[in-house]
């Protein structure tokens, strides 16, 4: 029989798809072996890693192998299990650092862990200061935030959602309870994005799973996990609010999940006004009133973010608000990622602190 042209065409887009599959599954068992290495150099501070650290290595080199033996690209029961192993290689190495250390890296997860325990004690920690912080942080005075009039930020400064995901968790565990929760969150973030990736995507999932900058800040201080799985909810078919075809769970998991993030930290606030004009877009091409949709669509994260810290807003108004607002709104040194670099790092000239503060 003879093969048309179109034939040809199919076979080789099939096989280099393939190809494509064995390769970026291949960079995913990379991780994991790379995985492995570094937790087999924690073997002096954690007896654990001299047994564990060999087997991640090992799955690393068999899962790599695997890859190229299976007759076609991964199949999605191999793919469950790489994410699977992949996982459980990531917390294996992250309990390490939080097991060995009762500190943690930054005073924001310190504040959390200060803030939750008032809170468990039935005091308003937003009218208290958290200076009792310093137990948990080695060194205090290298992890305070400043202020440019030499003052330094010892109160509540975050909406109070991560407060109330935290105090279940912290009322049982002591050690370094905000670092558990965002390696938690960190984990349901990945699992997530694996879930809603198409399939021939799914590998980034696994991937940034391993990824250290992203993985070592979830489990060391860093408090940005514990949104990010509501923020993915409220990305993924973030469109559907405007079309009528939609579900009324698709139409109400954006913006209930948009402000659930929006109560925990003030980074997902700067998401809002994007997926408000996107909705405005989407109705607009639907022949919708544009105005209305993307005014309810406001309206229900806005009163999400409010109904989870009603109870706080009604504690002491002023208080809340003056912690909720406070990144914002006192001159903080500058000092982070993105554009403030231009300052710290003597780029620019005669910048006005007080402006890149905010």
């Amino acid at each position: 029989m003879k093969t048309t042209p179109r034939l040809i065409h199919d076979i080789d887009e099939s096989s280099s798809h393939s190809l494509y599959q064995r390769l970026v599954w291949s960079l995913v068992w990379l991780g994991v072996l790379s995985q492995g290495i570094a937790a087999w150099n924690s073997w002096t501070t954690w007896d654990g890693a001299a047994v564990i650290a060999p087997m991640v290595c090992l799955m690393g080199i068999v899962g790599m192998a695997t890859v190229w033996l299976e007759d076609a690209s991964p199949s999605s029961l191999f793919q469950n299990i790489t994410v699977g192993i992949v996982g459980l290689s990531a917390f294996c190495a992250e309990v390490a650092n939080i097991a060995t250390s009762p500190y943690y890296g930054t005073d924001a997860a310190a504040f959390n862990q200060e803030a939750t325990r008032l809170l468990l004690r039935g005091l308003n920690p937003y009218t208290h200061n958290l200076d009792g912080a310093s137990a948990y942080l080695r060194g205090i005075a290298n992890y305070w935030t400043y202020t440019v009039n030499g003052g330094y930020i010892n109160h509540m400064s975050y909406p109070a959602g991560g407060l109330l995901l935290q105090a279940p968790l912290q009322y049982f565990v002591h050690w370094r309870p905000t670092d558990w929760l965002d390696l938690i969150a960190w984990a349901v973030s990945t699992v997530l994005l694996y879930v809603l990736m198409p399939r021939s995507l799914r590998w980034i999932s696994p991937l940034l799973m391993l990824t250290g900058p992203y993985l070592f800040p979830a489990a060391n201080g860093g408090t940005d996990a514990l949104f990010m799985p509501f923020l993915l909810l409220a990305l993924w078919r973030w469109d559907a609010f405007s079309s009528a075809t939609a579900s009324r769970w698709a139409r109400w998991l954006g913006p209930v999940s948009l402000g659930v993030a929006c109560s925990i930290k003030q980074s997902p606030w700067f998401c809002v006004p994007f997926l408000a004009f996107g909705i405005y877009l989407e109705a607009r091409s639907h022949h919708e009133r544009a105005f209305g949709v993307a005014a309810r669509y406001l309206s229900i994260v806005l009163g999400v973010f409010l109904l989870i810290n009603l109870p706080f807003v009604v504690w002491s108004p002023s208080d809340w608000l003056h912690g909720a607002l406070l990144p914002l709104t006192n001159p903080l040194i500058p000092d982070g990622q993105g554009i403030v670099t231009l300052a710290t790092r003597g780029v620019v000239r005669g910048v006005h602190l007080r402006i890149l503060a905010q």
